[in-house]
């Protein structure tokens, strides 16, 4: 499904809402935004790029829907509180959070990664999604609940075969119990927390990222992708499946689900 088409399912419950998404510039996070802002939601998209992200913004306007830009680095916690700031003292609210920011950082074998680099991944995909949800959960709570969706990975739950990934997995697995620890204690506030955990999507940042490696002779060349049952080819998912999903998460269509750890990889994991 082309990223310019509509969503599976518009949801009325959520026009009038404001959301919070992080790596907004991004597919995922951009096709996340349009599915949000043609239910009605208006969007606070958060990215480290300036000019991706107003170009993101007006694709969302472009199709009617509401959104502002918020430059920041998802590692900078004050940063991130005054973006969190900005969308309320501007629309007033945050009723849904995507806590989509992150990447590969860099794949090693254990014994050669550089000083920071291990740090370096767990603050952009762990720490990222703690500075984003935090400034966002006392404005839910004043407005009596909202939902939460954070970006995991099946790398970080199911699948354990790529090696030199032992800290992004261990990123990612720290996402799913934050998530969990989370909904249960945000539930009295009728705060719901649930994970996404995509297999291989339509992107060629992963590729990339491990193509340089390759080329630097820091890793030995695979296969970039594991077979997909699901799919004619092992086509990967698209960045508007896991929109789909994260707009589900938001709605009340889900209204009893939190802690929830979904898998969306087209059976990748476990065939």
């Amino acid at each position: 499904m082309a990223m310019e088409e509509k969503p599976l399912h518009i949801y009325e419950d959520l026009k009038g809402k404001v959301a919070f998404v992080t790596g907004a510039a991004g597919r995922i996070g951009l096709a996340t935004s349009l599915a949000l802002a043609r239910s009605g939601v208006t969007v606070g998209m958060v990215d480290i790029k300036e000019e991706p992200l107003v170009e993101a913004c007006q694709k969302v306007e472009a199709i009617g829907g509401r959104a502002i830009p918020l430059t920041a680095d998802v590692t900078d916690a004050a940063r991130m509180t005054a973006c969190a700031q900005t969308l309320v003292e501007t629309f007033e609210s945050i009723d849904i959070v995507f806590a989509n920011a992150g990447n590969n950082c860099k794949w090693r074998y254990i014994e050669d990664f550089e000083p920071g680099e291990w740090e370096n991944t767990i603050r952009l995909n762990l720490m990222g999604a703690y500075h984003t949800i935090s400034p966002a959960i006392p404005i839910m709570k004043e407005h009596g609940g909202g939902s939460v969706a954070v970006t995991s990975s099946i790398n970080g739950t199911t699948y354990f075969g790529n090696k030199g990934a032992s800290a992004y997995c261990a990123a990612k697995a720290g996402l799913v119990a934050m998530v969990k620890s989370l909904a249960v204690e945000l539930a009295e506030h009728r705060i719901r927390v649930n994970s996404v955990c995509p297999g291989s999507i339509q992107s060629q940042q992963n590729w990339n990222r491990y193509m340089d490696d390759v080329r630097e002779g820091k890793r030995e060349r695979r296969k970039p992708h594991n077979p997909i049952p699901l799919t004619a080819d092992s086509q990967p998912g698209t960045p508007e499946d896991v929109a789909s999903l994260v707009c589900f998460l938001a709605s009340n269509a889900s209204k009893h689900m939190t802690g929830a750890t979904i898998t969306l990889d087209g059976a990748q994991s476990i065939s």
